[in-house]
Order: structure tokens, then C-alpha cells, then sequence
């Protein structure tokens, strides 16, 4: 019998600066394990890890001064109100706005409710419109939920008249979702009200299990994120904002003046 062992390191066609920036991305996420099994060729026994290890108070923020912040771009940002509903167990909601051309996410109020006696859709229903009127009043909201609870769209409709859009979850990757959740948390792109204190707990009490799985339990507020996340098509790329022309009376241009470093070429 032979043992071959070949890191991706010996991959001539692989760049060392290359490796080097995936191994610095995949500690930032805590993924250090799988480092060591995708590009060590190591053996790496399952063992109890935390998701989110680069979760800090820091982004918790009182939720008068979050409000603020937002306050100046608010008709800019998009609103998503996500609900993982239930009759039984936790019903959770998260209130989200995210600046499409900054990328920020502002995580701006929570529901999590336990209590089976407010979890009729009439009850709860009436607390998650009150809440989307103080967030954002009069103000247009993507509303989505998750998919295996077509019950819920359809008494929301009759009860409120407000329409909610289905999650697609099983198009989606979870493993990947919360890469994302992770990416945005390394960039420093999520602003936390202090009102979402039961997101925070899920997310700093979220450890993957001794063969190294996802858990099910103890994540409606975080599912109630990557849905949010799938909702908007976000990606971390920036986009540029479109400006109207300081000069209304504009009618033309020269090329310099929108490629000034040219001004001295001989092609001018």
C-alpha cells in the first residue's frame, strides 16, 4: 500500500499570495479547520466550533442612535420584514434595512415570541405592523417568509391585506448563506440596534456540533437574516449611486474633464 499526501501548496499553478489571502479569509470566518483539510490534505477530527467567533458587542448600537445614523439616506435603503412563523414552538421576525450602495445592513428590531397565546396571526400580525410603522412610517417593506408555512401568507393577506413573498430557501445553500453573515461581520457592515437581543444571543450561542454540523435549534433569528440577505441579492460589491448634473443647463463635455489624467497625453 502507498500514502500520497499533496497540499495545494505543491500546485504549481497556484499563487502563494493567493493561498495566503484564502487562508487569512477562512481563519477571519473561524473556518481554520477547513483550511487545514481542503488545502493541508490534514486530517481534522469534528470537534465543537462557534460560527460566528468574529460576533463582538461592538456592533451593538443603542437603537435612538442607529435610527439617527440611517436617518439622512432613508428613502435610499431598502426595508425587508422576515418571519419564520410558527403555532408551536418560536416565532421569530426581523425588521432589516440595507443601504444598497454602501452594502451596510441595519438590523433595526426583533419578535420572538413563545408565548402560544400571541402567536395567532391577528395578534401578532398587528405587532409586527405597529413595529414596521414606528421603523419606518408609511414607508414601502419586502415583506418575506418562510416557504414551508404557506398558511401564514395566505391569513395575512385576508387579516392586513399585506402580501408576503415565500423565501425560495431550498434554492439556497445554508452552509453559504452564513459565509455571507460572516463576510459582512469581517467587513465590519452590520449595525445592530440594542433591541435585538435575541438575535445576538442565537448568534454568539451558535457552535457547530462534534461531527462538525450546522444545528437546527436555537437559529429563527438567524434564518430570519439569511433570508433577508437572499431577499436583496446582496453581495459586499459597492455600488455607485447615480447623481443628477450639478449644471442643468449641461450640453456637452470634453473628454478631459471626466478623464482629467489625460489632459497632458498627446492623443488630447
Amino acid at each position: 500500500k502507498r500514502f500520497f499526501k499533496s497540499p495545494t501548496h505543491e500546485n504549481p499553478h497556484i499563487s502563494k499570495e493567493w493561498l495566503e489571502k484564502k487562508k487569512a479569509e477562512l481563519v477571519a470566518r473561524g473556518e481554520e479547520d477547513v483550511w487545514q483539510r481542503e488545502y493541508l490534505a490534514e486530517f481534522v477530527p469534528g470537534g465543537v466550533s462557534k460560527i460566528f467567533p468574529m460576533l463582538t458587542k461592538d456592533v451593538i448600537k443603542p437603537h435612538d442612535q442607529v435610527l439617527k445614523s440611517l436617518f439622512r439616506d432613508r428613502r435610499k435603503l431598502e426595508y425587508y420584514l422576515v418571519a419564520d412563523p410558527a403555532a408551536a414552538s418560536i416565532f421569530a421576525v426581523l425588521f432589516v434595512a440595507i443601504n444598497p450602495y454602501t452594502k451596510h445592513v441595519y438590523l433595526l428590531d426583533e419578535i420572538y415570541e413563545s408565548e402560544q397565546a400571541r402567536m395567532s396571526t391577528r395578534v401578532i400580525g398587528k405587532t409586527i405592523e405597529d413595529k414596521a410603522q414606528e421603523l419606518y412610517p408609511d414607508g414601502e417593506w419586502t415583506r418575506v417568509y418562510d416557504e414551508a408555512e404557506t398558511w401564514w401568507s395566505n391569513e395575512m393577506l385576508d387579516a392586513f391585506n399585506q402580501g408576503w413573498m415565500p423565501t425560495q430557501k431550498a434554492a439556497h445553500d445554508k452552509e453559504g448563506g452564513l459565509s455571507l453573515v460572516k463576510d459582512i461581520l469581517n467587513a465590519k457592515c452590520i449595525t445592530m440596534s440594542d433591541r435585538c437581543e435575541k438575535l445576538y444571543w442565537e448568534m454568539d450561542n451558535y457552535f457547530k456540533d462534534r461531527k462538525g454540523k450546522i444545528p437546527k435549534e436555537r437559529d429563527h433569528l438567524i434564518d430570519c437574516l439569511r433570508y433577508a440577505l437572499h431577499a436583496s441579492h446582496y453581495s459586499l460589491n459597492e455600488e455607485f449611486e447615480y447623481r443628477e448634473e450639478r449644471d442643468e443647463n449641461f450640453r456637452g463635455a470634453k473628454i478631459e474633464d471626466d478623464f482629467p489624467e489625460l489632459r497632458d497625453n498627446d492623443l488630447l
